[in-house]
């Protein structure tokens, strides 16, 4: 039976983790891009899956998860869909009141041709969200996605903390470290092949937490 992968990446650098006066004149202060590192890792990371089967790319909302995964878009020659519940838990602490939502995925593909702006979500986070709420969210998504891919390899770009939910939420047997550096690959395999049910069946972990490409 063919085996079902799920491949787990967070985002490469951010702009406003190098330079804190960048949210002062920024237009979408909670919305940063890549820098140029940011960028060649997220192209480091295309050439590291260039060879692993990737079958559709899936990215969060989040500017910086849709760069990334349009990097490496430009190495698999695929397009990228938008799913809104990969995207950064919706916290007060790190959103305002006014948070305005996410880009339109039309707008973004504007500069970025390979986005699908025809892909219908699976979710629509609500802000404010609980940490509670975001990892039941990314659970359902994760699981979700993989019962549409039934022995396939799929590619989500996420964050951080939606990256180890995702990751445990498939491999409930083991954690996750507290080091996630930026671009780094998980694989979740999962065992016995492709089934109906991914809440059921048993995965493990192919690579954890990945960053030797870079």
């Amino acid at each position: 039976m063919p085996i079902s992968r799920v491949l787990l990446a967070r985002h490469g650098e951010r702009v406003d983790l190098v330079d804190n006066q960048w949210t002062l004149t920024a237009e979408r202060p909670h919305d940063a891009p890549l820098t140029a590192v940011g960028l060649q890792q997220a192209y480091k990371l295309g050439e590291r899956l260039k060879h692993e089967g990737v079958s559709r790319i899936y990215a969060s909302p989040f500017l910086r998860t849709v760069q990334t995964a349009a990097q490496v878009a430009s190495v698999l020659q695929m397009p990228v869909c938008i799913e809104n519940g990969l995207c950064e838990p919706l916290l007060n602490r790190l959103f305002p009141e006014t948070f305005a939502g996410f880009t339109h995925p039309e707008t973004l593909a504007r500069d970025m041709p390979c986005i699908d702006p025809s892909y219908q979500v699976l979710r629509r986070p609500q802000h404010p969200e609980s940490y509670k709420e975001a990892q039941q969210r990314c659970s359902e998504v994760v699981h979700a996605l993989a019962r549409q891919h039934p022995g396939e390899s799929i590619l989500l770009v996420t964050h951080g903390l939606c990256l180890e939910y995702m990751a445990t939420s498939l491999v409930t047997r083991e954690g996750m470290s507290f080091s996630m550096p930026y671009c780094c690959l998980t694989e979740c395999i999962q065992d016995g092949g492709s089934s109906s049910s991914s809440s059921t069946s048993q995965w493990h972990y192919g690579c954890k937490l990945d960053a030797s490409f870079l």
